[in-house]
């Protein structure tokens, strides 16, 4: 396609008189930063939201009528784009995929489709419960229904988030009919269900998967960390994993307190913390030293005591061998408490 979606939507909108051009520029949001309503419109006109709604039904109806080829090819883009993805797709993700491919803001993009024959836009259903989506004329809900059920069931069964790969071949078995992408569109649909930014899927209402609180996002950064981390670098994760709010960054000491008042969150080294449940214990080094030794099936070398403790923090070894000749008696190259 040689002419931009905006260049096309403009054409089009040329046809029509200065008023209807204004009334649906304002209702779908193109050259303004959001969408107006059928009475803020009608204030602008002098008219009745009604008589707005008419107009904007009348001009698409003449658009349609009076279509060219590159106005053609754009709906005919949509809706392979939505036929492509089982018939149904989250609203950001088709607005995104189309304002980098062909430089369609949203406003141009909700006039194709409110102007389309083939696809839907769909703000809140009112049996089914997903995100505002676009989805072909024909679609089947059902089919939709189905999915998401089973999905819905699957995480009442384990209790615990799936990795995209386990969850589309568990779904798979049961709706053959559907590939991978195919089921993808149809969960990012589902208000109930959602994708956490390490790309695993699970129940909305899950801190693991919608994370509310700084407490909650500390634990999920944790979580994936492969060893623990300084409260500042936890911040900034936040920020990074866009988990933030909005443009806000993200406070340290915020951050800090968090990790300080709760008791899932082991200090490991100055500033620097782990889960415990990755194993990281509370307490002192001489604390650790001392669990060491009383766990131990053997007596314990200096070195595997050091080894030990430093899988638990971020110290020196010469801090572990003080603490360790202060609360331990050597024997032979071995120690035992004293």
């Amino acid at each position: 396609m040689k002419k931009t979606f905006s260049a096309i939507c403009m054409e089009a909108l040329a046809g029509l008189s200065p008023r209807a051009q204004d009334c649906v520029e304002r209702r779908f949001g193109i050259g303004h930063d959001t969408p107006q309503t059928l009475d803020a419109i009608g204030k602008k006109h002098d008219i009745t939201r009604e008589r707005v709604r008419q107009i904007v039904r009348a001009s698409l109806a003449q658009i349609h009528d009076s279509a060219n080829e590159d106005y053609e090819s754009a709906q005919d883009a949509i809706e392979a784009f939505v036929r492509s993805r089982g018939g149904i797709v989250h609203a950001p993700r088709l607005f995104k995929k189309f304002f980098k491919d062909h430089g369609a803001d949203g406003g141009v993009m909700r006039f194709f489709i409110a102007a389309s024959e083939s696809v839907v836009l769909v703000d809140r259903h009112k049996k089914h419960p997903i995100e505002p989506s676009i989805h072909l004329t024909e679609f089947d809900f059902d089919q939709w229904r189905n999915v998401h059920q089973d999905a819905h069931a699957y995480f009442e069964q384990t209790k615990s988030v799936a990795t995209e790969d386990d969850l589309y071949a568990i779904l798979a078995k049961k709706h053959k009919y559907l590939d991978s992408a195919h089921i993808k569109e149809h969960l990012h649909v589902s208000q109930e269900i959602a994708k956490n930014n390490y790309g695993h899927w699970g129940k909305t209402k899950w801190s693991e998967v919608k994370p509310k609180s700084i407490r909650d996002k500390v634990h999920l950064i944790l979580k994936h960390a492969k060893e623990p981390l300084h409260f500042r670098d936890i911040a900034q994760e936040i920020d990074a994993k866009n988990l933030g709010k909005g443009s806000r960054k993200t406070h340290p000491q915020t951050v800090h307190n968090e990790l300080i008042k709760d008791k899932n969150f082991v200090l490991v080294g100055r500033g620097t913390y782990g889960l415990a449940s990755k194993g990281y214990k509370k307490g002192k080094v001489k604390d650790l030293i001392m669990d060491a030794i009383n766990k131990s099936a053997k007596p314990l070398t200096a070195d595997e005591i050091i080894d030990i403790v430093l899988s638990q923090r971020t110290v020196k070894p010469a801090t572990v061998k003080i603490n360790l000749h202060a609360i331990a008696k050597n024997d032979g190259g071995v120690y035992y408490l004293k």
